[in-house]
């Protein structure tokens, strides 16, 4: 079983838009995120330490999505032939569809035409990351070279 954290909430549109937040996060909201995440990890060792048989894997994003949401332009995908250029993401405090400030007010609506390029935004909606964002997490702890899970990779969790 997978455990994973909760991601940084207080850097999502809708939270940015309720808050007024100009200068980032909102980190009174980020820090009961990152309360919760300590008390995870800790029910993580638990459960492994006392389910003899059992696997808990624990999963870490609140780091990587919060140094995508500092440093956007380091996290995104190469582009498609005939050129190899990485592109980092453009857009890391607005969603790709929704409403009002940030995207955050009023959440995508069914008529509601989205970005262009979804890939170029960290957030799809006011609440939920884009299928990019999805994928970079993912491959942090589902690849063969996992770098966010502990206390083994999801796909050494397939093995067993």
């Amino acid at each position: 079983m997978v455990l994973t954290e909760i991601g940084t909430l207080g850097c999502i549109p809708n939270q940015l838009s309720m808050a007024n937040a100009d200068n980032g996060c909102v980190e009174r909201v980020n820090n009961l995120g990152i309360l919760f995440n300590d008390r995870l990890a800790q029910l993580t060792k638990t459960l492994n330490s006392t389910l003899p048989g059992s696997f808990f894997v624990y999963q870490s994003v609140y780091q990587t999505f919060y140094d995508m949401v500092i440093h956007p332009s380091n996290y995104g995908h190469y582009l498609s032939p005939p050129t190899s250029l990485f592109a980092g993401f453009f857009v890391a405090n607005a969603a790709c569809c929704g409403n009002g400030r940030y995207g955050g007010e009023v959440t995508c609506l069914p008529s509601q035409i989205p970005c262009s390029d979804r890939s170029q935004y960290l957030f799809w909606d006011a609440f939920h990351p884009t299928q990019a964002v999805n994928d970079i997490i993912a491959n942090r702890c589902y690849s063969q070279n996992a770098t966010d899970c502990s206390p083994i990779s999801i796909y050494q969790l397939a093995q067993i």
